[in-house]
């Protein structure tokens, strides 16, 4: 206990004295960011480089690994495999992954990729921060009765497979044990559209997207001849679409919501720009509520409609009737 509070502590200290010099939003398609700065009042005046990001963005830049301030190891390929073997195990168990490093230098060091020079590829490997973000409660029994109501459910996501496929477990997606059923945004990157729209009807779990995927998702079910509802859950990375086709999306997702027949924003946790873009908003920000949507709606067309189209033919061949009377 008295360990985490001097850790603790001693963090508060560090971010107080860290003067920010230079930083890298996170992007979505490099899936990192990254901010660099000077500590006030430390011996060492070196700038420092701290990112964040995807596993394989952040490894693939590292050639150490950190074991004390004193030591840093090279990172071999034996260091590599055992750090890419811990985060698929915590991925596989639905957790989020987060690889952490750092450097020295502003964030300019970054700007080449990771094979692109050798300053790029000299930054330490820290660790990996495991975080679980299970699904609300209620959506899989919402996702259940989409399905048993033959709505195609598909979550769309920029988590690894690996958690992608655990957190699809835990929903009761159309997913086998084996993968089969999910694609990851650089399986599609290498598929025309053609391609894309015969697959797709088989698969339920998409995995390290990015806007760019989900547009070109969303586009590809529409040429099928579906009807996509698209919702947004204020910047959660993660989603779900559903012939009805129903998705969870970012905030620079919102050009995909719009694309989409209908798009669906959450009312409390939804950003300005999903609901400026959102035909409907989930006032409650409840995934169930799209089930009673649909339900009513599927009531409207099996019992409704019929009605409508019986009443229009007579008024049809009562007006028809009316215009052929001959005129006194």
């Amino acid at each position: 206990m008295f360990a985490c509070i001097d850790a603790w502590q001693e963090l508060t200290y560090t971010l107080q004295t860290f003067n920010r010099l230079s930083e890298k939003p996170f992007n979505a398609e490099l899936k990192y960011m990254a901010v660099s700065g000077v500590l006030a009042g430390s011996t060492d005046s070196r700038e420092r480089c701290y990112m964040k990001g995807s596993l394989e963005s952040i490894l693939d830049r590292c050639r150490f690994y950190y074991v004390s301030e004193d030591q840093s190891p090279a990172l071999d390929i034996n260091v590599r495999n055992a750090i890419i073997a811990k985060a698929t195990d915590a991925a596989s168990r639905g957790l989020r992954v987060i690889a952490l490093a750092y450097g020295f230098g502003s964030t300019d060091i970054l700007q080449a990729t990771p094979s692109g020079g050798q300053q790029s590829q000299n930054l330490i490997f820290v660790g990996l921060q495991c975080m679980r973000d299970p699904p609300r409660p209620g959506v899989a029994d919402a996702v259940a009765a989409l399905q048993a109501g033959r709505v195609h459910v598909v979550m769309i996501t920029g988590d690894a497979e690996h958690t992608a496929l655990a957190i699809a477990g835990q929903l009761g997606l159309n997913v086998t044990a084996g993968g089969a059923g999910c694609v990851t945004g650089t399986a599609i990157d290498r598929m025309g559209p053609i391609q894309l729209r015969e697959r797709i009807g088989s698969i339920s779990v998409f995995a390290r997207t990015t806007p760019r995927h989900k547009m070109a998702i969303v586009e590809a079910f529409r040429a099928r001849g579906d009807v996509v509802a698209m919702t947004g859950d204020g910047g959660k990375d993660r989603s779900l679409l559903g012939p009805l086709v129903i998705n969870v999306i970012l905030v620079n997702d919102a050009p995909a919501l719009k694309m989409s027949d209908i798009g669906v924003s959450m009312g409390k946790s939804g950003t300005h720009f999903e609901k400026e873009a959102a035909d409907m908003i989930l006032v409650d920000d409840n995934f169930s509520t799209i089930l009673s949507a649909v339900e009513e709606g599927a009531w409207h067309k099996r019992f409704l409609r019929p009605d409508l189209i019986v009443s229009l033919k007579e008024n049809l061949s009562s007006t028809t009737s009316k215009t052929s009377c001959p005129s006194n």
